[in-house]
This record gives structure tokens, sequence and C-alpha cells, in this order.
């Protein structure tokens, strides 16, 4: 029985200014999944952006990105640069995978690139810029990879939710990551993240 394309895992690899993404141009990788599972070479992709989080539900209403390579043999690198509408703060990605009896993979994760101009979008500790302003553990993680990583991840999108325990001086680093994690996982839980000013 032949299987469906596996899971792709997209990685946003914006051009970084001062904790900014700038939006043009936005560079996506991901690992080819394959034809069935995770061997043999996908018929196609279907990568797709929107202005608020894609979901299985709203899949559809997503905008195609024209043009796509023809995908690599399994565990190929794949890299794509795309220029998209800058009018909004948010903009998200996520692909699908065709193998040529026409099964389709789940979507991938759901990757996003924030726009911010020195202030919030949303709460503070939601460090990853999640257009749901979800605060959870992918934001610890985001800290964890810009902190400790060699050479660094990303740095928050937007400087002041990355500044979790609103230090003064805005600067972000290992007491922000404390500070969210006895938020989330304290006994009792620690205060909330100040208000974004």
């Amino acid at each position: 029985m032949l299987k469906a394309p596996g899971f792709v895992c997209v990685f946003l690899c914006g051009l970084f200014l001062g904790g900014q993404v700038l939006s043009d141009p936005i560079e996506l990788r991901w690992t080819a999944p394959g034809d069935d599972g995770y061997t043999g070479t996908a018929m196609r992709y279907d990568l797709r952006y929107s202005h608020t989080s894609i979901t299985e539900s709203n899949w559809q209403l997503a905008i195609p990105i024209e043009g796509l390579p023809s995908p690599l043999p399994a565990g190929s690198q794949e890299m794509l640069v795309v220029d998209v509408p800058n009018s909004f703060s948010v903009t998200c990605f996520a692909i699908k995978t065709v193998d040529d009896a026409n099964n389709w993979s789940p979507i991938s994760n759901v990757t996003f690139y924030t726009v911010c101009d020195e202030g919030c979008i949303g709460s503070r500790g939601n460090v990853d810029g999640d257009p749901n302003d979800n605060v959870d553990i992918s934001d610890i993680s985001y800290l964890i990879n810009h902190l400790f990583l060699n050479p660094p991840g990303p740095p928050p999108p937007c400087p002041l939710e990355g500044n979790v325990n609103g230090d003064p001086d805005g600067e972000i680093n290992v007491s922000d990551l404390t500070y969210l994690i006895e938020y989330m996982f304290g006994t009792p839980n620690g205060p909330a993240p100040p208000p974004c000013p």
C-alpha cells in the first residue's frame, strides 16, 4: 500500500534588523519529505500564505504561492525566497506535498514573520510573534534558541514582546527566559508578564 508524503517542517529564515523581520524578501527552508512517507521523490508542493493562522480547515482560503520548484528526493534541503505584500503585521506560511497517486501530506507546521515598529503587536511573552498571540512552550523554545544556540537563533520579531519581564533597559536575556518558565510552570505560577506599553 502506498503512503502519502511525510510531514514537512518549514523554517523561516528572514532578514533580521534590530529584532524586526524585513518583509522583502523572505527565505523559507524545509527538508523534502519524499513520495511514500520519507522515501522517493514527491510530485509537487503546495505552499500558501495568509495573514491569519493556517489550519486544515481554512487551508483553501490561504493564498497559493506560484512558481514553486519541483520536489527534490527525500531528505534534500529545499529553499525558496518569496515576496508577499507587507501591508500586514503578520504573514503565515504552510506547505503540503502530493505524490503521483494524488495522496496529500498533512499540513506542515505554520511558520510566520511579524513586522513590528518598535512596539508590541500582542502580549509580552509572545516571544515568537505567534499571530494568535499565544504565550506557550514555543516561546520558551524560541528564547532558548536565541540565547544559547551557536550561532544564535533569530531575535524575537518584536523586542518588547521578547522583553518578558519588562526590564526598563529592554534587554532580552536569561532573566526573561526564567520569568517565562516561572509564569508557565511555577508552583504556584509566577506573575504574568507586564502589559506592553
